[in-house]
């Protein structure tokens, strides 16, 4: 199911930065802040000057794509009748949803259209995204097979004027902490658009 966001929800998204991950299942309500206060873009790195600062979300065109949250942890799997196999899985107490035995790095991406029509958007293909550190170690994109197969994730949908959707990447951590820095690279054809967006993002920010 796609949630969408009213343009306030937009603006309160592109004010302020998420430092820590949504609360998990079983977490009391207003247990920790979700939101901090927008302290600002750093100064890019020498040689990453491409990349727009996780503080100030990227912009093409009517579209301005950020990343709400980033955390590592299992994958929950969304119910579906054909659900992964058990060898792959496990179930959660809370829900009894199948989650992944492995860890995976999640980036949580707000697509917000500002502009006066609507907007398609698809979940991107293996080939359209990449993230890597700034010494170059890769974390290859995981669970890709099927979009939609994660709680959370959108295979497409249409977004109306003046909203935006959330969807989610998921990566493989292997190489965390080996550089400070993650730089996301996702192709603007998953919005119909030309060229690419480019987010950076300091690995402090993991949880």
């Amino acid at each position: 199911m796609v949630r969408y966001l009213a343009i306030a929800s937009i603006l309160i998204i592109f004010g302020c930065s998420r430092t820590a991950a949504p609360e998990e299942h079983g977490a009391k309500p207003g247990a920790g802040p979700m939101m901090m206060g927008r302290p600002g873009p750093t100064p890019a790195p020498p040689g990453l000057e491409d990349y727009a600062d996780i503080m100030e979300p990227a912009q093409h065109g009517n579209i301005k794509i950020g990343v709400n949250w980033i955390k590592v942890a299992p994958v929950i799997f969304a119910r579906e009748p054909d659900a992964p196999d058990k060898k792959d899985v496990v179930a959660t107490n809370e829900t009894k949803q199948p989650s992944s035995k492995e860890t995976y790095l999640h980036l949580v991406l707000s697509i917000a259209n500002l502009g006066e029509t609507a907007r398609d958007y698809r979940h991107p293909l293996k080939s359209e995204v990449t993230l890597k550190d700034e010494l170059g170690n890769p974390f290859p994109a995981a669970l890709e097979g099927k979009p939609g197969r994660i709680e959370g994730q959108i295979a497409s949908a249409t977004i109306p004027a003046k909203q935006a959707i959330e969807d989610v990447l998921v990566f493989v951590p292997a190489n965390l902490r080996k550089g400070k820095n993650l730089l996301l690279d996702l192709s603007a054809r998953c919005f119909g658009g030309e060229g690419s967006i480019k987010i950076r993002m300091g690995q402090g920010m993991v949880r």
